[in-house]
């Protein structure tokens, strides 16, 4: 199991519809987030929580991780 996996299994079943819907409206390009300054990585606001995304050469959609907001969330990238 996977960290997204993780996360999505401890969240309320709204968050977890929310996210789920918000990652696969991401993959698909139909919603855009904002470029981390400093980064290539793209962030995507779903209430208390972020998707961190990257956009590969192919111009495919990669979720790097999903994680509830707090002081670490952009620590690592």
């Amino acid at each position: 199991m996977n960290d997204i996996e993780k996360l999505l299994s401890k969240v309320s079943p709204q968050d977890k519809i929310r996210l789920v819907l918000a990652i696969d409206a991401t993959k698909s390009g139909m919603l855009t987030g904002v470029k981390m300054k400093g980064s290539n990585f793209y962030k995507v606001r779903v209430g208390h929580f972020r998707i961190i995304y990257s956009i590969k050469e192919n111009g495919r959609v990669v979720v790097d991780e999903v994680r509830r907001r707090n002081e670490k969330t952009y620590r690592d990238f």
